[in-house]
């Protein structure tokens, strides 16, 4: 008999094997991850490491989350955060495969290699010690820099969005705040410096505390006199640590001396902070 060639079903079979144990991979960490069976076939034509690669960022991701369809059980938020988590991991197992099919660089010295960062986003550090002013609208705790980020829309972000940072900054209510709301903003700061080592904590509460009880001092109606506006005691703190970053910057004064300088000695507050008419 002459030879036959294998029929036509045989050469399918090797496709769709590769086609299954494509998609059993990515189910199973879909079923790991606790993303429901409904959003399951939205992912069915990714591999992990293809789906590691669907988007470059957090925010070039909420494109591929506003194409699924949600249920009520479990919510929207809760989903989303797995699918996130998910991209995390399947980007973790991408970089590999696209780091070996290209030469690497050339190995660095142990010491810089222990001293690099590790996360995935890393914060961004300059070597500049110098002091600048701060403004009380971009006064902002990690938490609130984290709500401020969860808060943006979840439309395709437009090109000066991706060019350029957006600096999550806070609200600041006129013509007036609350002596707390002012404390906050103050001792914000004072925490971040005393971190830094920049000056001691007791110097930078004493400074805010006066700070504080001068901007809210009270005075009789027959004085005809009020104390700072919100506008007014941001100027005022302004040019209070302008001249503060002056003694530390070109004088190469330590900023407790030059806090003690300033604020005590010059009696800077008490004149910035004056009563007004």
């Amino acid at each position: 008999d002459a030879w036959q060639s294998p029929p036509p079903l045989q050469l399918e079979w090797l496709p769709q094997q590769e086609q299954d144990k494509k998609t059993s991979s990515m189910w199973q960490l879909l079923a790991e991850s606790g993303i429901p069976e409904c959003t399951h076939e939205a992912f069915a034509s990714f591999t992990p490491q293809e789906f590691g690669c669907v988007a470059t960022d957090l925010a070039n991701l909420e494109g591929f989350l506003d194409t699924l369809d949600f249920f009520a059980e479990p919510s929207r938020v809760l989903v989303t955060s797995r699918i996130r988590l998910l991209w995390k991991k399947c980007q973790g197992m991408s970089d590999p495969v696209s780091s070996s099919a290209l030469p690497g660089p050339a190995p660095q010295p142990q010491h810089v290699q222990d001293s690099g960062w590790v996360e995935m986003f890393p914060k961004k550090l300059g070597t500049d010690r110098s002091w600048r002013y701060i403004p009380w609208k971009l006064r902002l705790s990690e938490e609130q820099h984290e709500q401020q980020s969860m808060r943006r829309p979840s439309k395709a972000p437009r090109l000066e969005s991706l060019l350029f940072d957006d600096v999550p900054t806070r609200e600041i209510p006129g013509p007036s705040i609350g002596k707390c709301l002012m404390q906050e903003l103050l001792n914000l700061q004072a925490y971040a410096i005393a971190l830094c080592g920049g000056a001691h904590l007791h110097t930078l509460k004493e400074m805010n505390r006066r700070f504080v009880n001068r901007c809210y001092e009270r005075y009789t109606a027959e004085s005809f006199l009020r104390g700072p506006t919100v506008e007014e005691a941001q100027l005022a703190d302004q040019r209070l640590w302008r001249q503060i970053a002056l003694l530390c910057n070109e004088e190469q004064w330590s900023m407790d001396e030059a806090i003690h300088e300033v604020v005590v000695v010059r009696s800077e507050l008490q004149t910035l902070l004056m009563p007004r008419p």
